[in-house]
């Protein structure tokens, strides 16, 4: 998956998230101890995860930081 302005590769698995810049170069990763239900784009510049546990978690696509 990429994001609307392909400024970013996204690779969403069951337990994990690998996000890449536009030219391939990794930028962060994230393990989850839930299994991931649901994900989607906010804005442009964050992610959205929705895990099997009910919580939701937004973090920004370029530094892999949590969104309040």
């Amino acid at each position: 998956m990429s994001d609307s302005d392909s400024k970013y590769i996204i690779y969403v698995c069951e337990l994990d998230i690998v996000i890449y810049d536009s030219n391939g170069l990794f930028l962060w990763k994230i393990g989850f101890r839930d299994t991931i239900e649901n994900y989607y784009i906010e804005g442009t510049d964050a992610i959205v995860i929705e895990c099997s546990d009910g919580d939701k978690t937004t973090f920004s696509l370029n530094t892999g930081k949590v969104v309040c």
